[in-house]
């Protein structure tokens, strides 16, 4: 999944130099989408392996 994450920020990059609200927005997309990837393979590894959760 590296190629995803090097692609996304040259987007970025790219339209920081142009429009800098629209980055701001993407950059707020692209941090939930990581955080909800993370997350979800977290449950996952949790759910192979079954740890308890307690929260």
């Amino acid at each position: 999944m590296e190629w995803l994450d090097v692609s996304v920020e040259e987007e970025v990059v790219t339209t920081a130099k142009h429009d800098p609200k629209r980055t701001v927005d993407m950059a707020m997309r692209i941090i939930t989408i990581k955080l909800n990837s993370r997350l979800g393979q977290r449950k996952r590894l949790k759910s192979k392996i079954h740890i308890k959760d307690d929260s």
